[in-house]
């Protein structure tokens, strides 16, 4: 892979306002961010998302200028994304020009089944038939988002950061006697998936879900960051979101 940004990668500095936050040093001044996913990172509700923050940050951390070429789209579904991202011309040349890369994607691949979930639909003995399908073409998705952003850049010469999201619907599956149920098949699983892809490609996974849901993920999203669905984020939870971002740091795959 072509190091395609004449980026002088400089020793590892710790962050004084920001103890433990790594950063790369660079020679560019004005950095490219793509931001891929759904409409968490698409400003749903709110006029700044986690990505404007995130960029304000490292525009404050790195002393670059950000320019951000946001993608996300409401409703996008990894099928969806993976679509946009082998068609759209002009988002592969932005992410091949692209300095910070983020990805936010998931639920929306699980809506359909969950209301077959509820409608006892589902299929199997335990509910879950859909459940399960779903997932699976959830994970061999982002494996094939991962690599098609691999196509056009590398993790040496970009920062990819994918997050883990967490479950937005803990309150609502608790009150209804599905949250054992659903906790493993329906997020568990492609969450662990999603670290174990990232990891094996030198990518960043920003962990949010324990931040949100607590270390058995069964707390529900402190009500004082989401707006009043209960899902989506407010321009408090996105600063929340930002930070975390921002504590992954700014180190590139070795």
């Amino acid at each position: 892979m072509r190091h395609k940004h004449s980026r002088i990668l400089l020793p590892l500095l710790a962050l004084s306002v920001s103890p433990g936050i790594l950063v790369a040093g660079c020679a560019d001044k004005t950095w490219d961010y793509v931001a891929l996913g759904d409409s968490t990172p698409a400003r749903y509700g709110v006029s700044h998302s986690y990505v404007d923050y995130y960029a304000e940050f490292i525009e404050e951390d790195l002393g670059v200028q950000v320019e951000v070429h946001n993608y996300s789209q409401s409703g996008q579904t990894t099928s969806s994304l993976l679509d946009q991202l082998c068609d759209n011309e002009e988002l592969r040349e932005a992410i091949q020009e692209a300095e910070v890369i983020t990805i936010w994607t998931g639920w929306n691949d699980l809506s359909a089944p969950l209301d077959k979930y509820r409608s006892e639909l589902c299929g199997g003995k335990d509910n879950l038939d859909c459940i399960r399908e779903a997932v699976a073409e959830l994970n061999a998705n982002v494996d094939a988002i991962l690599d098609e952003i691999l196509s056009l850049t590398s993790p040496r010469d970009a920062l990819i950061r994918i997050a883990d999201v967490g479950i937005p619907f803990v309150k609502t599956w608790t009150y209804n006697g599905w949250f054992d149920a659903l906790q493993g098949p329906c997020y568990e699983v492609w969450r662990d998936h999603l670290i174990e892809a990232a990891e094996e490609r030198g990518i960043t996974v920003v962990y949010t879900y324990h931040v949100l849901n607590g270390p058995n993920g069964d707390r529900a999203v402190d009500e004082g960051i989401t707006q009043n669905d209960g899902v989506h984020f407010n321009e408090e939870g996105h600063r929340l979101i930002a930070r975390l971002h921002r504590e992954a740091g700014y180190a590139y795959a070795p």
